[in-house]
């Protein structure tokens, strides 16, 4: 992906420092965008993909056509697909949680950071 960013910065004539901008990043962080020793988040792709018109298949190199779009993706269709990468089990149980009523996640969250605390 690295060669994907720095190619459309250059073809646009940007600077890494316009794209931190862009992104409200560090240029440093941006700069390891470009040589690949740390990867873009979601919500980085997906403004990364608006701003060169271009998918984000595109952008993690699973397609070497430029395919524009101007489909934006909603908050809900992100956590849809987040969701989908996750197990069976792990899915039933954050539908349970859901299901919970508020002082019963409370009680579900205290219990969980008293897992983790010990």
């Amino acid at each position: 992906m690295q060669n994907k960013l720095k190619e459309l910065r250059q073809k646009n004539k940007r600077t890494q420092q316009e794209l931190s901008d862009f992104l409200k990043i560090s240029q440093s962080n941006y700069s390891k965008y470009e040589i690949g020793s740390i990867e873009p988040d979601i919500k980085t792709l997906l403004n990364l993909s608006k701003y060169y018109n271009v998918s984000i298949d595109y952008l993690l190199g699973n397609t070497q056509e430029i395919v524009t779009t101007n489909t934006t993706i909603t908050p809900e269709q992100a956590k849809a697909v987040w969701f989908t990468t996750l197990t069976q089990e792990d899915q039933e149980t954050i539908n349970y949680y859901l299901m919970l009523s508020y002082s019963d996640k409370l009680r579900v969250n205290g219990y969980i950071l008293s897992r983790l605390n010990s």
